[in-house]
C-alpha cells in the first residue's frame, strides 16, 4: 500500500506540475506584432559611376518618371489656355477644367547634350461642372527640351 501511495503522489506531484506550465504559457500575453505604415513617394534617383583613369566621378542620373513629369508641366504651361487644346468635341473648357487621366504610353529620347524630349500619348479629362458636361479624349504629344531655351510642344 505504501508502493501505491508513492505512486499517487508522485503522479500527482507530475500532473499539478505539467499543469503548472500549460497555465503559464497559456496565460503569457504574446506580444502583438507592432506594423508601422507609411508610404513616401520619391522621386527616383540613379546614381552611375564613370571611370575615368585615376579617378572615379558621380554623375546622378534623375528618374524617368521626372522627365514624364516636366513634359506634362510644359504642356500646360505652354498650351495650357489655347482655344484648340481646351476644345474637346466642340465644347471649350476652362484651364482649370482640364486634367490628364493617365498617361497611356511614353517615350524618352535623348538628342544630344543639350538637347532631350517626351513623346506620350495621354487620356485628357474635360469636366465643366456649371452645365455637366464631360469629355474624354486621347491625345499624343511631344515636348522637346533645349538647353537655355523654351520646351517646344507639338
Amino acid at each position: 500500500m505504501e508502493k501505491h501511495l508513492t505512486a499517487l503522489m508522485v503522479a500527482l506531484f507530475v500532473a499539478a506540475f505539467t499543469l503548472g506550465i500549460v497555465l503559464t504559457n497559456v496565460m503569457t500575453p504574446v506580444p502583438e506584432p507592432v506594423v508601422n505604415t507609411e508610404i513616401k513617394e520619391v522621386p527616383v534617383i540613379q546614381t552611375e559611376y564613370v571611370d575615368v583613369p585615376g579617378e572615379t566621378i558621380t554623375v546622378e542620373v534623375p528618374g524617368a518618371d521626372m522627365f514624364l513629369d516636366e513634359a506634362i508641366d510644359a504642356l500646360f504651361d505652354e498650351l495650357g489656355d489655347d482655344e484648340s487644346f481646351l476644345t474637346c468635341r466642340g465644347h471649350e473648357f476652362d484651364e482649370d477644367e482640364v486634367t490628364i487621366n493617365r498617361v497611356k504610353k511614353w517615350t524618352y529620347t535623348w538628342l544630344d547634350d543639350e538637347e532631350h524630349g517626351v513623346s506620350f500619348d495621354a487620356k485628357f479629362e474635360f469636366q465643366d461642372d456649371s452645365d455637366d458636361r464631360d469629355c474624354k479624349e486621347t491625345r499624343g504629344y511631344t515636348v522637346v527640351f533645349e538647353e537655355g531655351e523654351d520646351p517646344i510642344v507639338s
